[in-house]
């Protein structure tokens, strides 16, 4: 049996991954800040692991229940009571990560503390039911990933369908300093509603992951191919697995050999391009992006209906004498040219005024700790 389905993103992008799910033909509805929970079954639950973009996790409810009295005690006991040969055996490895509200006080207050109260209870109930046998612990690589939310005098255990973070598409080889998660940026570019139709330009490309991340949309590339950590469940059967090998194949017959229009990638710094570019041949889109040497503050933005797409400094590594002047450069340069669109996460409200016309539409965004605001202009 299914247990509930937790589907994660980053906070703001929680519209973006329900018109995504439901564009996928899945039921969904907003949750908590930062989740959306699914209606399904699991294999609903891999079809979102497979080709959300803006998705972080996908997770499978296992056990609820209450912290009360000794909260070391009652974690423990919670958690041994979930009957955990369903999904593991004493050749299993497993990890646990613990969210912890940021409230908790006590023995909560440390997530390590509270992973190692679940992890001695996991491997306890497996020993118990393997005539003494236990599961190995692999923080790297686990059979089966337990992610626990700790908050409000209540635990929230859950399983890991794809066995780690899916904004990890596995093609970032060479990355550059502060790099943009994969997920967040596919939240960008879709929140421009792209679909590959239209021109593209990254005129801040970095590491390349906006523009890698647009030609993947583009080209209908899903986001996860590869292997999901549900596959090493003991619960995992040969149905399942055939009905995931079906989704794996729907998502590669609905691929294009190649983008509809052309996307441009530039940076001022050659080993960040050089970055890009090993990051884009290792996510199969390297003929697909144009990348140019060239300055931000006189870049040509292209021709009337071009989707400019930017991550612009926050102003952390330069001076707000040059961060201000990027900023006034850049925007002369976008208004020069009607009929463009820009889609900007910024995480420096100067950046906003420095475009000049109020953006069509902005919504507060989480990019890690980062408050930033997600704007778009039709200019």
């Amino acid at each position: 049996m299914t247990g509930r389905l937790i589907v994660t993103a980053a906070t703001g992008t929680e519209s973006l991954l329900v018109h995504e799910l439901r564009s996928l033909g899945l039921d969904c509805r907003a949750g908590r800040a930062g989740t959306v929970e699914l209606d399904g079954n699991r294999l609903d639950g891999a079809r979102a692991a497979v080709h959300s973009r803006v998705a972080v996790r996908v997770l499978e409810e296992v056990g609820v229940f209450v912290l009360d009295g000794d909260g070391k005690r009652a974690l423990y006991e919670g958690t041994r009571a979930i009957d955990w040969t369903e999904h593991a055996t004493a050749r299993t490895t497993i990890a646990v990560k613990v969210k912890s509200a940021s409230q908790n006080e006590g023995p909560f207050a440390s997530s390590i503390f509270a992973a190692q109260v679940i992890k001695d209870a996991i491997v306890d109930r497996i020993r118990d039911a393997s005539g003494g046998e236990r599961p190995s612990v692999d923080r790297r690589d686990p059979d089966v990933l337990v992610i626990a939310h700790i908050g409000r005098g209540r635990a929230e255990l859950f399983l890991d369908l794809a066995g780690g973070p899916l904004h990890r598409r596995g093609y970032r080889v060479a990355p550059t300093a502060a790099p943009l998660k994969e997920s967040l940026a596919a939240a960008v570019v879709l929140a421009a509603r792209y679909d590959g139709t239209r021109s593209f330009l990254d005129p801040m490309t970095g590491s390349g992951t906006l523009a890698i991340e647009a030609a993947r949309i583009a080209r209908r590339i899903a986001p996860r191919a590869g292997r999901l950590g549900m596959e090493r469940w003991a619960s995992f059967d040969d149905g399942a697995r055939v009905a995931l090998e079906r989704i794996r194949g729907e998502a590669r017959a609905a691929e294009l050999p190649r983008v509809p229009a052309p996307l441009v990638a530039i940076d001022s710094d050659p080993a960040a391009l050089e970055a890009a570019r090993a990051n884009a041949a290792r996510a199969r889109v390297d003929r697909d992006i144009v990348f140019q040497r060239g300055d931000a503050r006189a870049v040509d933005v292209g021709g009337a209906g071009t989707l400019i797409a930017v991550n612009p400094p926050y102003g952390d590594r330069l001076a707000a004498r040059d961060l201000d002047s990027l900023y006034e450069d850049f925007a002369r340069c976008v208004r020069a040219r009607a009929g463009v669109s820009l889609v900007a996460l910024s995480g420096n409200p100067r950046f906003e005024r420095a475009i000049g016309p109020r953006p069509r539409w902005s919504r507060e965004v989480r990019n890690g700790p980062i408050r930033c605001r997600l704007l778009y202009w039709d200019l």
